[in-house]
């Protein structure tokens, strides 16, 4: 039996999953907690899913064929959690941001690389999202906080009362909130790195 406190966080939260993951979790965690209370299990259940694949625990919640949906208002009567699968800056050319990149790069015989990075460029980004069956597109409208085109993939977000035009998801920081978390085999690399290689295929750079 998934204990009350489980599930009452998991509802705080609009997550929505596979019974048979939340079961198995709650068994690993009885396992590696040494005499976890319920309360205890809820937030290791929490944080399991930040940093777990939503393609391995989650059942479908998006409308289906959003990607042709137009006009729709995506959770209007409770917010939907998503998880991040990709993310890019549309609002300057890959050039520019490829160049960006390279600058701050430590150039061969350069002394070791200050520990801040400067910070990209940033106008709007391009958020590929997705409930672990479906992927939607989604654009930010404005800026929205604590995420960047660095941020690590696999972060789950809760969107609330989001305009749908043409498959797409518009996002304002009143219907976007970044909970954390990352999967582990989305990120393989540092994001630059990730960022770098993307800019070059689409500038067709070898």
């Amino acid at each position: 039996m998934i204990p009350r406190e489980v599930t009452d966080l998991l509802q705080q939260y609009h997550i929505h999953l596979h019974p048979d993951w939340i079961s198995q979790c709650i068994a690993y965690l009885s396992t590696t907690q040494s005499s976890p209370n319920n309360h205890a299990l809820a937030q290791g259940v929490l944080q399991q899913v930040l940093h777990s694949d939503l393609a391995n625990m989650g059942v479908p919640i998006l409308p289906p064929n959003i990607s042709e949906a137009h006009n729709l208002v995506l959770g209007e009567t409770h917010s939907v959690f998503l998880q991040l699968n990709d993310i890019m800056e549309v609002g300057i050319s890959a050039n520019a941001l490829l160049e960006a990149i390279q600058e701050d790069k430590p150039k061969r015989g350069d002394p070791q690389p200050p520990q801040q990075q400067k910070p990209l460029p940033r106008k709007m980004l391009r958020l590929t999202l997705s409930d672990g069956y479906q992927e939607v597109l989604a654009m930010e409208l404005a800026l929205l906080p604590g995420i960047s085109v660095e941020s690590l993939l696999g972060a789950k977000i809760l969107i609330t009362n989001a305009l749908v035009r043409r498959g797409v998801i518009l996002l304002r920081p009143e219907n976007f909130q970044l909970l954390g978390g990352f999967v582990a085999d989305m990120n393989q690399g540092e994001p630059r790195v990730r960022l770098e290689t993307l800019c070059r295929n689409l500038l067709g750079h070898q």
